[in-house]
């Protein structure tokens, strides 16, 4: 039986630290590689913000960024776990990408979303939004997206996240263009 070859050994040892570099990099049982957050504060109150952010059918019309297809969001606690696509633009415009996407928790009472999705290996993001109630009748949402994987490591870190803004500042402007206040007697 012969010896391998210097060039085999030398190719089944970079394999080998190929494998064993992408396993740590897929990981997602640690802290994400890197996290955007950004908030905007909408001139109307939570309940017309939430009702805006879980009709995911009214998402084209303030959201050029990302929409939602094939989930069934009940308007009353729970909302089960569920699995649809995202289409997705960096830029807002073609071209658009789809991707798997799994609805983890909606929550009415707390006025809260969680999703994730990705792509094997390349990334892994945890997205959710939070509104809160401000005392003079306007609302706080908060966008936090946090980012697993090789593209984390690659080509995340530092990112802006014009994208998100983009987001929110078109949740602001279609919920308070669509907004009618009560008037006082």
């Amino acid at each position: 039986m012969s010896m391998p070859s210097r060039a085999f050994i030398r190719n089944s040892f970079v394999a080998a630290l190929v494998g064993v570099g992408l396993f740590f990099v897929n990981r997602t049982d640690v802290e994400p590689v890197s996290t955007l957050t950004t908030s905007v504060i909408v001139n109307a109150p939570i309940d017309q913000v939430w009702s805006a952010v879980i009709d995911f059918d009214s998402w084209p019309e303030w959201n050029r960024y990302e929409s939602f297809t094939g989930f069934e969001v009940p308007l009353t606690d729970p909302v089960p776990a569920q699995s649809g696509y995202i289409k997705i633009s960096e830029t807002g415009e073609e071209p658009y990408m789809t991707f798997p996407l799994d609805l983890h928790e909606v929550s009415h009472e707390r006025k809260y979303m969680q999703w994730s999705g990705g792509v094997p290996v390349v990334l892994y993001a945890l997205h959710s939004w939070q509104l809160t109630a401000l005392e003079d009748g306007t609302t706080q949402v908060v966008d936090t997206e946090h980012f697993w994987r090789l593209a984390a490591h690659v080509g995340l870190r530092g990112r802006d996240n014009s994208m998100h803004a983009g987001m929110l500042n078109g949740l602001k402007h279609y919920v308070e263009s669509n907004y009618v206040r009560e008037k006082s007697a």
